[in-house]
């Protein structure tokens, strides 16, 4: 009986101690953090105030990490790559919780989709590396769905950029009634879209559009697109010579273009055209089908060029006969002409010594200069013939062929009249002449005023043109 006492006595002191042991080291264990070398456990880790996981780590299953509490939970340092992968990750809850991820690398990938999701926010901060957001075969999702939401892209604004790289980059091409907006308001703000070598570039006080070095550009103070127009005076800004200025001052415009300027299609202008030019304007127009029998195409030109300047331009050889020529031109010119499909051009060409018209299936042109006007054949310069020139009514008008024929008819037939016989004292008679389908009448007499004085008068005119009648007298005196 005494024996067993004495073992229940140290059975209940062994007990006290080993409840004191675990009363005590559950008090320690709240104010102490312990390190393991490995820990498998397919259950779960509770009970610590901090855990502290060093090397590689594998979390297998559904995993948790610090979803009760409200301590900071820290996953890698700013030297250590950590990587988070699986099908759908998801880092916090939505609340008051703050998700952090800070490292050299921070890597977030997924074949489906990485969903970052924040109650008030999300920060995603590399202090001195990159941040990869990757989907290898889903889609990255920056959205901000709720009323006013804004998703933004910032870096730093003294030395930082944003980047968008993809084959295909579009902004605002889903959203009904959208407004982007690229830039802001301030003075050192330079906004430059580019596509090749062609570019609009948007800055403080001008706005231009370019292709390689030339293009169209707009400056505050030459003029402003908009509705309000500026008056041509000292606004031109050096716009081509002084003449050109002059044609153009006291006019209204609201925009402004130089440089080359390609337009590729219709222009339909409803208003007044003031076109001008200190060096060159052509118009040309090609390909156009012919009507004579061959296989060429015609081509028209419309060319006022200054000397020296090198553009497609008229030339006159010394027959008359246009051609055009691309060299510099070694006078001033302007013309208007049509290249048929025999390969002749015709038209109308001007210089400061003289003016050629041309026309024809070959050519025919009259030359106007300080000499006349001259017709010729331009290939080598033969006469051709004229007509349609009316009957001449002054002293400087042209006669034509039947004026002539008329003349000559008139002419034969006054002479047609016989003159007074010997021993006769007067004599009245009438004649008639034909020449080149004209004819004349005239009637006349003749006096003898002594045995060796004769006097003789005839007037005659043409049956077809009674205005021009013909008048002869004579006199003479035999021995």
């Amino acid at each position: 009986m005494q024996v067993f006492m004495k073992k229940r006595v140290r059975f209940f002191f062994v007990t006290f101690l080993l409840l004191i042991f675990v009363l005590v080291g559950n008090a320690y264990a709240a104010d102490t953090d312990y390190t393991f070398p490995n820990i498998t456990n397919p259950g779960s880790i509770s009970g610590v105030e901090s855990l502290s996981v060093d090397g590689t780590t594998t979390l297998t299953g559904e995993t948790k990490i610090n979803v009760s509490g409200t301590a900071t939970t820290t996953i890698g340092n700013q030297s250590s790559a950590v990587n988070i992968l699986g099908g759908t990750n998801t880092i916090g809850n939505v609340g008051s919780s703050v998700n952090t991820l800070n490292g050299s690398t921070n890597t977030l990938n997924a074949t489906a989709q990485n969903a970052i999701t924040g109650g008030t926010g999300n920060a995603i901060t590399s202090v001195t590396g990159n941040n990869a957001i990757t989907a290898v075969t889903g889609n990255n999702v920056m959205s901000a769905l709720g009323v006013n939401g804004e998703n933004r892209l910032e870096a730093n604004a003294a030395t930082g950029t944003n980047s968008i790289e993809a084959k295909r980059n579009n902004i605002g091409v889903g959203t009904t009634n959208s407004t982007n907006t690229i830039g802001n308001t301030f003075a050192g703000t330079t906004v430059d879209l580019k596509g090749g070598n062609s570019h609009v570039a948007v800055q403080q006080g001008s706005a231009s559009i370019g292709s390689g070095t030339n293009g169209l550009t707009t400056t505050s103070t030459a003029s402003t697109l908009g509705t309000d127009a500026a008056t041509l005076n000292t606004q031109l800004n050096g716009v081509g010579d002084e003449a050109s200025r002059a044609n153009l001052a006291g006019a209204s415009y609201v925009n402004r273009l130089e440089g080359d300027t390609l337009i590729n299609g219709n222009t339909f202008i409803n208003g007044r055209l003031v076109y001008t030019s200190n060096t060159v304007a052509t118009t040309s127009v090609n390909s156009g089908t012919s009507i004579l029998p061959s296989a060429g195409k015609t081509s028209g030109h419309m060319t006022i060029v200054n000397k020296d300047q090198i553009a497609p331009h008229a030339v006159v050889d010394g027959n008359g006969r246009i051609a055009i020529a691309n060299g510099p031109a070694t006078e001033a010119s302007s013309a208007m002409t049509l290249t048929n499909g025999m390969g002749n051009t015709h038209g109308m060409v001007i210089t400061e010594r003289k003016t050629v018209i041309s026309g024809g299936t070959q050519s025919t042109s009259l030359t106007l200069d300080d000499r006349g006007a001259t017709f010729g054949k331009s290939s080598n310069g033969d006469p051709v013939r004229v007509t349609g020139v009316a009957d001449g009514k002054s002293r400087w008008d042209a006669v034509n062929y039947g004026q002539l024929n008329r003349g000559v008819a008139i002419a034969a037939s006054m002479a047609t009249i016989p003159q007074v016989e010997q021993d006769k004292t007067f004599s009245l008679g009438a004649g008639t002449g034909y020449y080149g389908d004209e004819t004349g009448i005239a009637i006349g007499g003749s006096v003898r005023l002594s045995p060796n004085t004769v006097m003789k008068a005839a007037a005659s005119f043409s049956p077809t043109e009674f205005d021009n009648a013909a008048f002869s007298a004579g006199f003479a005196y035999s021995w």
